[in-house]
């Protein structure tokens, strides 16, 4: 499938900490097309691969980035994974 998009008709929405994006009530019950033309990282909102949790210093819950040994990135919260000290 090949679409041609107008730079005016692309619209920015921030997915949420699972990647999920809202479209809008315009879109209900209908059929859409969905591209994703470019994704940036901000790490200003993570959550936890195990239990979901955000970063919550007031409660002592913090969720930080680790990488695997082959280089993959995924978050963790010090409740699930306490830090090596």
């Amino acid at each position: 499938m090949q679409i041609e998009v107008s730079a005016t008709d692309i619209e920015e929405k921030k997915a949420d900490g699972r990647g999920r994006v809202t479209l809008g009530s315009e879109y209900a019950g209908k059929n859409v097309t969905v591209a994703v033309v470019e994704a940036e990282d901000d790490n200003k909102t993570t959550e936890c691969i195990h239990c979901g949790a955000v970063d919550e210093p007031e409660h002592d819950v913090h969720v930080r980035v680790e990488q695997t040994e082959r280089g993959e990135h995924y978050t963790v919260c010090n409740i699930c994974e306490p830090p090596e000290n």
